[in-house]
Formats: structure tokens, C-alpha cells, sequence
């Protein structure tokens, strides 16, 4: 599973990109619970939708669309770590944290 992280971290690196990542996990998570509440399917297209969008827009930024882009056709999947999606979906979760909390503090 480290192996796999480190896949997903080689590129993640921008700020932008990691919060977008985050919002994207975030964002499925709302979707999920108001699903269970509201028992309307418009929530499960979002909750499939979702990280394409916000994935897309963070490795736009970033600039590196079209590079991960590449490595998921070559390797046929829907990730550069050929996570599956529930270890995807943490990856994005702990990306941000991660990276705050091991960031040089500004002298």
C-alpha cells in the first residue's frame, strides 16, 4: 500500500492540486450521506462524477493533465497509483494533511 501512495504523491505535489483531491473525497462523502437522506438518485451520478471533475481541475493546475493522463492509458486505469477506488478515494484524504503538516515552516 506505501508503494502505491508513493505512486499517488509523485503526482500530487502542487497545493492546489491536493485540495482539489481533497474536495473531491469531501465532496463524495456529502454526496453519500445526502443520498441516505434524501434517497435521490441524482446524488449517485454526483457521487460517480464528481472526482473526474475536481481530479481533472486539480491536475490542470498542477500541469500535469495530460502527463497522468497518459499514465492511466498505458497502465488501463482510472488512477496513476492503480489504486483500487476505495484506496483512491483515502489517498486524496490524507494527501492534504500529509503534505500540511510536513511543510517547512517559513523562517
Amino acid at each position: 500500500m506505501l508503494e502505491k501512495f508513493a505512486a499517488f504523491q509523485e503526482y500530487h505535489n502542487s497545493f492546489p492540486n491536493l485540495v482539489f483531491h481533497f474536495l473531491s473525497s469531501v465532496l463524495q462523502i456529502a454526496f453519500a450521506i445526502t443520498f441516505v437522506i434524501e434517497w435521490n438518485p441524482i446524488y449517485i451520478v454526483c457521487l460517480a462524477v464528481v472526482p473526474f471533475i475536481t481530479d481533472a481541475v486539480g491536475h490542470l493546475l498542477e500541469g500535469n493533465f495530460s502527463e497522468v493522463m497518459e499514465k492511466n492509458s498505458e497502465a488501463k486505469a482510472l488512477n496513476v497509483a492503480d489504486a483500487n477506488p476505495f484506496l483512491n478515494f483515502l489517498f486524496k484524504l490524507i494527501a492534504l494533511p500529509i503534505a500540511i503538516i510536513s511543510r517547512e515552516p517559513k523562517t
